[in-house]
């Protein structure tokens, strides 16, 4: 529409009665459906001034509130409109566009789901997706980028709002609704309500949970006796993804009101829930030296008698030997005191140490029930590459000859060295194939011999000059030998022709 263009234009024109008049247009025409002609009203309304802006957003937000859809950059421009409002002293026309803009829809096909056909729909139907008026992605990027103006204009409305928004997307991602309540899941689908690397897969829920948990902050922060009502209201949603962020509030606040944080880390409920395990080890791990006396020992006590785990081992009494109920108890305690380990003293001290002592490092942190750790594709090696270039050929022969692998979960194997060994021919080609008559030995693995041809061939792809004649001599050599190897016996818990050949077959 070049109309709007030219509205653009006149916005900008420092006089009020010409921008009054460029407001009556805009509204004159605001009922139309088109977005992309909303879209330059939009912009046009950035560079009002905010008393005329806030009566425009008034309209966007009762056009969304019709059902209107947005298009394009118009997402983010009322994202910057409720910047604008909010950073010009017109907050509660921000917060009613927010509103809008930011509201949680019901998956439209959650009649559907709630009657699946068969077994594989009822499991991929087991959650429902919540819809958003704006795009996922700017969705985010207007509760990253602009909300944060609005509370710093408007923190108690902003929190409320958001607060709502985060209860209406954990209610419409769940089939039972509100009877799941307290159960969201949101230890699993967000592990840390911090940012954290184990954060790794964005959902629906994050944002608000990011705008929630910042909103709460600011407010206490800027008046820590406000700290009490923030924690009950979040309290209030009886969601564990509220009570969660109550937790992480009451710890990263300054000064922390020790009353409340004391009352939630002495709440045996809380000592043991996995729902809120992660923010429960922190805030215990940083007031812990701040609790009252009694507090610590009621604490310490929990961790010595262990009631809970120790009446989930005995229902277990069928599955584990006495030894690993034993050793699973003192694993439990271990992984407790660890958030506390800084402030132990006397017996509990060496307790502890001899535990750290006998168990060493936790599997996963401490702070995390289920931890996703780098991901390594392939067998391991019981030595890098790194270490095998420094071994000169013999000792490389010798040890490919004598390393026995163990065959246990995740330990190396054959195919694993066969690997790393086969990146060290590749990267040196021509002084291993100098050495090929040390691989002919009637006790080498073919595993071993299949990598060092592998890395030779990968080099040859890369235009890397060969003696091929000794290469050759290896080739004859393989295939000398007979298909089956007498007496061959994999060792337990190695995958054939995966983690081991098994013969000398191509």
């Amino acid at each position: 529409w070049p109309q709007a263009e030219y509205l653009k234009k006149m916005a900008k024109v420092p006089d009020p009665a010409v921008q009054a008049q460029v407001l009556d247009i805009m509204l004159s025409v605001a009922g139309t459906n088109n977005a992309y002609i909303l879209q330059d009203l939009t912009e046009a309304a950035l560079a009002l001034p905010s008393a005329l802006a806030a009566q425009w957003a008034d309209r966007e937000a009762l056009w969304l509130r019709s059902g209107g859809q947005m298009c394009g950059a118009m997402e983010g421009d009322l994202g910057k409109l409720i910047s604008k409002l909010s950073r010009e002293g017109l907050p509660a026309a921000a917060v009613r566009l927010a509103a809008e803009l930011l509201d949680v829809l019901p998956d439209p096909d959650a009649a559907n789901k709630a009657n699946p056909k068969d077994e594989a729909e009822r499991i991929a139907c087991s959650t429902l997706a919540p819809q958003t008026r704006c795009s996922r992605f700017c969705y985010g990027e207007i509760i990253k980028k602009n909300v944060p103006d609005l509370i710093a204009a408007a923190p108690q409305e902003t929190f409320d709002l958001l607060c709502k928004l985060l209860e209406k997307t954990i209610t419409f991602t769940l089939k039972e609704g509100a009877k799941a309540c307290p159960e969201d899941h949101s230890w699993i689908d967000r592990p840390a309500i911090e940012e954290h690397p184990q954060n790794m897969v964005e959902h629906l829920p994050d944002p608000l949970i990011e705008g929630v948990r910042d909103a709460a902050v600011v407010i206490c922060r800027k008046d820590p006796g406000l700290a009490e009502s923030v924690v009950a209201r979040l309290e209030q949603y009886s969601w564990h993804v509220f009570l969660r962020i109550a937790l992480h509030v009451l710890r990263v606040v300054e000064p922390p009101a020790m009353r409340l944080v004391e009352e939630r880390i002495i709440n045996p409920e809380l000592f043991d829930s996995i729902a809120v395990h992660h923010e429960y080890f922190h805030l215990l791990r940083s007031h812990f030296s701040r609790l009252s006396g009694p507090a610590q020992e009621k604490i310490l006590g929990w961790i010595d008698k262990a009631e809970k785990e120790k009446a989930y081992l005995a229902k277990r009494e069928n599955d584990l030997t006495e030894d690993q109920r034993a050793r699973r108890l003192r694993y439990w305690q271990y992984t407790k005191l660890i958030a506390i380990q800084e402030y132990l003293v006397g017996p509990w001290k060496q307790t502890f140490d001899a535990m750290k002592k006998d168990i060493g490092e936790p599997d996963t942190p401490a702070d995390f029930l289920a931890y996703m750790g780098p991901t390594t594709w392939g067998s391991a090696s019981p030595k890098p590459t790194e270490e095998l270039a420094k071994m000169s050929p013999e000792e490389l022969v010798a040890f490919l000859k004598d390393w026995k692998p163990k065959g246990e979960w995740r330990s190396p194997t054959p195919g694993g060295l066969g690997a790393a060994l086969g990146a060290l021919v590749e990267a040196n080609p021509d002084k291993y194939a100098q050495e090929v008559e040390r691989f002919m030995d009637a006790h080498m693995d073919p595993t071993y011999i299949r990598h060092v041809l592998g890395g030779f061939c990968r080099a040859v792809e890369k235009d890397k000059i060969l003696p091929y004649p000794l290469v050759f001599n290896l080739c004859q050599w393989v295939v000398r030998q007979p298909i089956t190897i007498q007496g061959r016996n994999v060792p337990k818990g190695l995958r054939k022709d995966f983690e081991i050949d098994v013969d000398w077959h191509p």
